[in-house]
């Protein structure tokens, strides 16, 4: 790329940036300094390493967003759902007093202008799923099984109804929330295959006026119904406008909001979701 190209491409860059609500000239020059790093060391290091091209085509898409993000972390049951639901002026994300509510990762974004708003499911896929039941094992104490195989998932049921047998009467302890998950996702799979019969799951797109979509993301949503489908679900994501009585906390779409499951109280598996 000629000079005279570089000058006109990072000053397009300033104007673009200039633009975004809340951006200070100090954060500008540090977002073009490092677009320019980028492009001053992409070359070299794709030559060096050529494994280094992944992590700069990450850099330079994360550079490309123009957005912010905030994220709300907290224990559980400390009420960073309803503090959202508070600061958008509406009761968007489940909540509920002391005890683990939501269940997933939940993005909020701004829709489009136009767009009905609505809750997209975004799900694992199956050797995904797979892989973070066998990871569950390790933390249950039990044998890793392969959860979409029919004779060892019911191997694994039979193996921990023993184990729930032989501590009857005990006093529940963090490796039995383990297994009760463990049974759990067993059962989300057996009642969901169908979700799987065409490869990866498409996300599944919701519409908010339905009281019922929300139960998908609480941590007892739909429990002991075919309809629970809560440790199959990656993430979701809220697609909304902004109420014309309230300050747009979106930003008009330059801002999302990530709301996390509660970290303590027992719930490590939301921990686990948490941290990763």
């Amino acid at each position: 790329m000629s000079s005279k190209k570089k000058t006109d491409k990072y000053a397009e860059m300033r104007q673009s940036l200039e633009i975004l609500p809340h951006i200070n000239p100090e954060q500008l020059e540090q977002w073009v300094e490092l677009q320019q790093t980028i492009d001053q060391t992409r070359d070299y290091l794709i030559r060096a390493v050529p494994q280094a091209q992944q992590s700069i085509d990450i850099a330079q898409k994360i550079l490309e967003q123009r957005t912010y993000t905030l994220v709300f972390f907290g224990g559980t049951g400390v009420g960073k759902s309803t503090l959202i639901n508070a600061l958008l002026g509406r009761n968007l994300l489940p909540t509920g007093a002391v005890t683990a509510v939501t269940g997933t990762i939940v993005y909020i974004e701004q829709a489009d202008e136009g767009e009905a708003e609505s809750l997209v499911l975004t799900y694992w896929t199956k050797e995904e799923f797979a892989q973070r039941v066998r990871r569950l094992c390790q933390l249950a104490q039990i044998e890793g099984f392969d959860i979409t195989n029919d004779a060892e998932r019911e191997q694994a049921r039979e193996t921990i109804a023993a184990i729930a047998e032989e501590n009857k009467g005990a006093a529940k302890t963090e490796r039995d929330e383990y297994l009760e998950i463990l049974i759990d996702c067993a059962n989300s799979y057996e009642h969901n295959q169908d979700l799987y019969n065409d490869g990866p799951p498409a996300p599944q797109s919701l519409i908010l006026d339905n009281e019922d979509s929300l139960r998908h993301l609480r941590e007892d949503g739909f429990k002991g119904s075919e309809q629970r489908q809560i440790r199959l679900i990656k993430s979701a994501t809220f697609r909304i406008h902004p109420r014309p009585d309230m300050p747009n906390l979106l930003m008009n779409g330059y801002l999302r909001i990530v709301d996390v499951p509660g970290l303590g109280a027992g719930m490590k598996l939301h921990e686990a979701i948490t941290l990763e």
